[in-house]
């Protein structure tokens, strides 16, 4: 968990530090809570913001792990996420947000196209792990695996502004988690 919050929090603070805007002021990350674009209303204080990228990090990484089990859940799951981050960000490069093509309904976001092209590495990666882990299993992910799954997942929704969009596509991993808990309640009200 010190990990996971030194990586988070690291992202978070640099996703949102103005050193790293753009020519046109853009920081990869925003100080509002998104959906497929930023909610005006739901503007953040940076160190706010900062603990809420920290949640989504450490919430999906464990949630990855949490899925992850024998015959590639977690790969298999993550793969169909990915591939629809690829999808999202290939949409939003091509709603322009710039010079005389850009309308009402674009997306100001930072490198979509880039964004695209490690989502689609992402759900690749994870295809060829399917394959070999197809019985008899040659090599199998464990934690380590599991939780850069996670991560990746939560920089790929913190990134494209699109942070409870992850809530629904990762709704597997977040579901998981609830029954893990749920799981774990019962058996100490039992005791």
């Amino acid at each position: 968990m010190i990990g996971q919050t030194v990586v988070a929090v690291t992202f978070g603070a640099l996703a949102i530090s103005p050193m790293m805007a753009d020519a046109n002021g853009r920081t990869p990350a925003s100080n509002h809570i998104s959906f497929l674009r930023d909610i005006p209303s739901l503007e953040l204080p940076s160190i706010l913001v900062i603990l809420f990228i920290w949640g989504i990090v450490a919430g999906f990484s464990n949630g990855v792990n949490l899925t992850d089990g024998l015959d590639g859940l977690a790969a298999g799951a993550s793969m169909m996420v990915f591939g629809a981050y690829t999808l999202v960000n290939i949409w939003q490069r091509n709603q322009v947000c710039q010079g005389e093509l850009a309308g009402a309904n674009c997306y100001d976001v930072r490198d979509p196209l880039d964004l695209a092209i490690v989502a689609a590495a992402v759900t690749g990666a994870c295809f060829g792990f399917l394959w070999w882990n197809a019985s008899p299993a040659a090599i199998f992910m464990g934690d380590t695996g599991s939780l850069a799954l996670g991560g990746g997942l939560a920089g790929l929704a913190v990134l494209p502004r699109t942070e409870l969009l992850l809530v629904i596509l990762g709704g597997i991993f977040v579901v998981e988690t609830l029954s893990v808990q749920l799981r774990q309640r019962l058996e100490i009200v039992k005791a």
